[in-house]
């Protein structure tokens, strides 16, 4: 995968640089930031899943739902503006 997108940057440098143009770098780090979170929380649920702590299993899984919603909701954001300003996409 790595040595596929290595081989088409190269290949057509002047594609990726307008695409790059075209990201709001705000919602991307947003989205990231909530990916890693909600990858955290998934992974301490799954940890305090092996004590008896059921509750704090529950408020893990929780919190992990609500940032795939925040993820979702970034994302309809972020096509909206792609979808309001189609010109901007194809320049």
């Amino acid at each position: 995968m790595f040595l596929a997108y290595s081989i088409n940057r190269h290949a057509y440098s002047t594609a990726f640089g307008i695409g790059g143009n075209m990201l709001d770098l705000k919602l991307g780090a947003a989205n990231t930031i909530v990916l890693i979170l909600s990858s955290l929380t998934m992974g301490h649920g799954g940890l305090v899943r092996t004590t008896s702590k059921k509750l704090l299993v529950t408020i893990f899984l929780i919190l992990t739902l609500i940032l795939g919603c925040v993820f979702l909701g970034v994302k309809v954001v972020e096509y909206k503006q792609k979808y309001d300003h189609p010109s901007d996409s194809r320049q």
